[in-house]
């Protein structure tokens, strides 16, 4: 994995790094896919997450996790994101399972 990417939380008002495979579920929430499709990309990213996680030693798990809960947030509460919502409602749900099982 490339180098650690920084973000600033807005829970703890601080830098934090995350890894790379965090980052790229991060940005899945920008998808317009269909309900099938966006789950297939949420899987998939979460499976390669595991793998570089557990590769790196989970040296940024916390972190990481805090980051894809924090864009899942973000996405369900954005007005931009509201016309897919209804179409990938379920998986956020599998997020938030996954999510939980980090924790």
């Amino acid at each position: 994995m490339k180098s650690l990417i920084k973000y600033a939380s807005r829970w703890f008002k601080s830098e934090k790094e995350i890894s790379e495979a965090a980052n790229y579920i991060g940005s899945v929430f920008h998808d317009d896919s269909d309900e099938q499709s966006f789950f297939d990309v949420v899987f998939a990213k979460f499976e390669n997450y595991d793998q570089l996680s557990q590769a790196h030693e989970n040296k940024t798990l916390s972190e990481d996790i805090d980051f894809i809960i924090q864009c899942a947030i973000d996405s369900l509460t954005s007005p931009e994101h509201l016309p897919r919502q209804s179409k990938q409602i379920y998986t956020f749900f599998y997020i938030y399972r996954r999510a939980a099982e980090y924790n």
